[in-house]
C-alpha cells in the first residue's frame, strides 16, 4: 500500500482592469474625504437635492486650506492675506456662479466625519450651504495630526468667467 500524499495546489487568478499595475490604496484620510462626500449627498437625497460631483481641483484646494488652518491652529473662512474661499477658487482657475464654505475641525472623537458632519447640519448657515440646490460641484479636504482633524468642503455652483 501506497502512502498518500497531498499535493498543494496554487491557483492564481488575476484580473486585470486595463491597467498594468495595482491601482495604490487610498490613504486614510483620502477615504474621510470620499466619506464626508458621501454622508453630504445621502443628507441632499434625503432633502430632494441632487447629489454633488466631486471636483478634484476644489479637493486639492480644500485638502490645502485644511492643512493651512492645522498649521495656524484656528478656523477662518480668510486667510492671512485678506483671502476668501471664492478668491481661492478663482486663483485656481474656476470661475463660479456661486461658491460656499463649510470648516470644521475636532480633536479625539472616535467618528471624525460624523463629528464634522452633524455639526454642519445644527448650524443654520453650513446647513444652508450642504442643502443649497443650485450647488453642483464639491471638494472636501481634510488635514490630520495625531487626533486632530481639519475639515473643509468648499461647494460651487460652475459659471462662465466674466
Amino acid at each position: 500500500m501506497r502512502g498518500n500524499r497531498l499535493i498543494p495546489l496554487v491557483l492564481t487568478v488575476a484580473i486585470s482592469a486595463g491597467s498594468s499595475h495595482a491601482a495604490e490604496p487610498a490613504s486614510p484620510v483620502d477615504l474621510m474625504e470620499r466619506h464626508v462626500v458621501q454622508r453630504i449627498n445621502a443628507v441632499r437625497g434625503e432633502h430632494m437635492r441632487p447629489p454633488l460631483r466631486t471636483d478634484a481641483d476644489l479637493a486639492r484646494l480644500a485638502r490645502e486650506y485644511s492643512c493651512a488652518l492645522l498649521r495656524r491652529g484656528i478656523l477662518s473662512h480668510t486667510d492671512p492675506d485678506g483671502k476668501t474661499v471664492g478668491d481661492r477658487v478663482r486663483a485656481a482657475g474656476k470661475s463660479f456662479l456661486a461658491v460656499g464654505e463649510n470648516l470644521a475641525s475636532s480633536t479625539g472623537p472616535g467618528d471624525p466625519v460624523g463629528a464634522a458632519t452633524d455639526a454642519w447640519m445644527r448650524s443654520v448657515g453650513h446647513r444652508e450651504n450642504i442643502l443649497r440646490p443650485d450647488f453642483t460641484d464639491t471638494g472636501v479636504g481634510v488635514c490630520r495630526d495625531g487626533t486632530t482633524y481639519y475639515f473643509t468642503q468648499v461647494f460651487l455652483r460652475p459659471g462662465r468667467a466674466r
